[in-house]
């Protein structure tokens, strides 16, 4: 009898050290793995700064290139230029533009001959200005496209330039990209205004 008494309370106390031992286990995987979310979300923590610091960094120099009209008559800038009003400088990767059912690619030497010829001008009307593929416009900065040339103009150029311009609209596509390598598409429509064109150039008016 005494000998099962013995072993009675030998079995007792030896319980609550088996929950002790299994609680401290069960603690330190707790421990474990609440290290292991700590540590996750500091990584994420940072990765997060890393990228808002990134996208305001790309914010900051992210180009805008736009087409935009001069029409500062006889001896100035009258024409279409390609303008860059954003922050940082722009690489110009495509730029076509369509002129009723016919489009052109006017970073392909030629084309833009091509479009002046199709409008019935004499070329000589004209600035020669291709732009190139890789181009880098920086902010502020102006690249003549479709400009009437600064000389005295011909004769002849009068009436076709008033009809190339003001009678047609241009639909512009522009791809650049910024110094970080994003990518930018652009659409733009451009109608020259009639009354502001005949006022600025020693056209004759109707």
């Amino acid at each position: 009898m005494s000998r099962l008494r013995s072993r009675h309370i030998s079995i007792c106390t030896l319980r609550p050290k088996t929950r002790l031992a299994r609680l401290s286990s069960w603690g330190r995987r707790w421990s474990g793995l609440i290290g292991i979310v700590v540590a996750a979300a500091a990584m994420a923590g940072t990765w997060y700064q890393g990228f808002i610091s990134r996208e305001h960094n790309e914010l900051s120099v992210k180009p805008s290139l736009r087409i935009t009209t001069y029409l500062e008559g006889e001896g100035g800038r009258t024409g279409m230029y390609l303008v860059n009003s954003g922050l940082g400088p722009g690489e110009l990767l495509g730029l076509t533009v369509s002129v009723g059912d016919k489009m052109y690619d006017l970073l392909v030497p030629g084309e833009e001959r091509r479009l002046i010829r199709d409008f019935g001008v004499n070329l000589l009307c004209f600035q020669d200005t291709q732009p190139e593929a890789g181009s880098i416009l920086k902010p502020t900065e102006e690249g003549p496209l479709l400009v009437i040339t600064r000389a005295k103009i011909l004769p002849s150029c009068d009436g076709a330039i008033a009809l190339a311009f003001m009678t047609r609209s241009f639909e512009f596509d522009m791809k650049f990209q910024s110094l970080y390598g994003r990518v930018f598409q652009v659409k733009q429509a451009v109608q020259i205004d009639k009354r502001a064109f005949l006022d600025r150039l020693p056209l004759p008016k109707p």
